[in-house]
C-alpha cells in the first residue's frame, strides 16, 4: 500500500526495522551523516577516516572538504544498501540550495562514487532542496537518468513545480508544517482530515501515499499498533477529485514559482529555517 523509509543514519536501527519487513528504503541527510561520523563506533570512525583520506588524494582546499562530505555520505549509503532492498536517499550539501550548477555537479559526483563502489544508480535517490535552483538541478539530473528526491518541501508550490519538472519523489516535511500551524494559530490538535500535521493519526490518514519517510519512534508505534490500517489515498480517486486547471499551464516558470512561494508563509519561513538549520548543524 505504502512503501516505508526510515529517516536515520543509525545502521543498527535500519537493520532492526529492515529485519521486521517494516521498511524497504532509508534516507539520510547531512545532519544524520555528521552525527553518524561523531558516534565513535569503529564502523563510523572508519567511514570518516576513509572519506578524509579519499578527499586528500583527490582534491585540495575547499573542494577537499566538500569531497570528504560527499564521500562520507556515500560510505554510509553503501552500507545501507546492503541492509535495505529499496532506495537509499543521499542529500547534496544544503549550502548549494541556491546553486543549480554545483548541485548538478555534486549529484553526479555522488552517483559516480556509488557506481565505482558497485552500487547501481537505480538504488540511489539524490536529495535536492525544493528551491527553484534545486528543482532546476533535479530536472537536469533526471534527464540524465539520476533519480531525485526533492526535500525541504513545505507547500503546494514546491510540490507542483517538482512534479511538473519530473521529480521521482517529492518529500513534504509534514512535521515542520504542523509546527508552523501550531505557532501561527495557537491550535495544538487537528483532526487528520484537516491536513495540518504529522503524528500517528496523520500517518494513518496518509495511508496509500506512494512512499513515506517516518522517524524511528513513529515506526515503533506503527509496528506495535494492532489497529486496522485501511487505505485512505489512491491515485485514481485523487485525480478524479481534482478539477483545478494545471498550474502555469502545466509547467510553471520561475516568476510564477517565486510569486506563489512568496504568498505561502509556511513554505517561506520553514524552508529558510530548514536550510539554515542543516547548514549550522553540520559546520
Amino acid at each position: 500500500m505504502t512503501t516505508l523509509s526510515v529517516d536515520t543514519g543509525d545502521l543498527s536501527l535500519i537493520e532492526e526495522f529492515a529485519a521486521t519487513g517494516c521498511i524497504t528504503d532509508a534516507t539520510t541527510n547531512p545532519l544524520l551523516v555528521a552525527q553518524a561520523g561523531l558516534r565513535g563506533d569503529a564502523t563510523y570512525v572508519a567511514f570518516v577516516e576513509e572519506a578524509v583520506s579519499y578527499a586528500k588524494e583527490n582534491a585540495s582546499g575547499d573542494d577537499a572538504v566538500a569531497l570528504a562530505m560527499d564521500r562520507l555520505a556515500v560510505n554510509l549509503g553503501r552500507e545501507i544498501v546492503k541492509i535495505v532492498p529499496g532506495y537509499v536517499s543521499t542529500e547534496v550539501d544544503p549550502r548549494l540550495s541556491f546553486d543549480t550548477e554545483e548541485t548538478v555537479f555534486r549529484g553526479k559526483r555522488i552517483i559516480d562514487m556509488y557506481e565505482t563502489a558497485g552500487v547501481d544508480r537505480s538504488r540511489v535517490l539524490i536529495k535536492v532542496a525544493g528551491t527553484w535552483e534545486g528543482i532546476m538541478a533535479m530536472e537536469q539530473l533526471e534527464k540524465e537518468g539520476i533519480h531525485c528526491n526533492v526535500t525541504l518541501v513545505f507547500g503546494f508550490t514546491q510540490a507542483v513545480a517538482s512534479a511538473q519538472r519530473g521529480a521521482h519523489l517529492i518529500s513534504p516535511f509534514t512535521g515542520r508544517i504542523l509546527d508552523w500551524h501550531k505557532a501561527k494559530t495557537g491550535q495544538e490538535v487537528w483532526e487528520p482530515e484537516e491536513d495540518a500535521g504529522y503524528d500517528l493519526d496523520e500517518i494513518r490518514a496518509l495511508a496509500g501515499a506512494d512512499r513515506m519517510t517516518i522517524p524511528p519512534q513513529f515506526l515503533n508505534q506503527l509496528r506495535d499498533s494492532t489497529e486496522e490500517l485501511p487505505r485512505v489515498l489512491d491515485v485514481e480517486s485523487g485525480a478524479a477529485a481534482c478539477t483545478d486547471d494545471e498550474v502555469g499551464g502545466g509547467k510553471m516558470d520561475e516568476k510564477l514559482f517565486r510569486f506563489m512561494l512568496n504568498a505561502d508563509g509556511c513554505t517561506t519561513v520553514k524552508m529558510a529555517e530548514g536550510i539554515c538549520s542543516f547548514v549550522s548543524e553540520t559546520e
